[in-house]
């Protein structure tokens, strides 16, 4: 029999790898904003993204309403850094930023 401790801990345990799983959600769809904007996302890319879109949403265990929460922060939080850059700033965003932003997608395809 699994005392209150144990279930505390449990339950300790299912929310922080839902925290993790949620932050590299929404991780993954800035990296997509931001190699869409900058033009990075080759048929590979998108792929990639796809997929580890789809698993990561299905190891979240989160509604769509909470996915459709964090996919428009990270939506907004893009579109923000790119206003921040100002004009031309983009450019050295897209080198650094977007290109390792396509590495990361493609790193988290479960696939490969």
């Amino acid at each position: 029999m699994i005392g209150w401790a144990g279930l505390v801990t449990a339950s300790v345990i299912i929310v922080i790898a839902d925290v993790a799983v949620s932050d590299a959600y929404e991780s993954l769809i800035y990296d997509h904003e931001v190699a869409a904007e900058c033009g990075l996302l080759s048929a590979d890319a998108r792929g990639s993204f796809r997929r580890a879109r789809d698993d990561l949403a299905a190891r979240s265990n989160l509604e769509p309403d909470a996915l459709k929460a964090l996919r428009l922060s990270a939506i907004v939080r893009a579109m923000r850094e790119y206003d921040n850059r100002g004009l031309g700033g983009y450019k050295a965003w897209c080198k650094q930023d977007g290109k390792a932003g396509v590495a990361r997608i493609i790193a988290a395809d479960p696939l490969k």
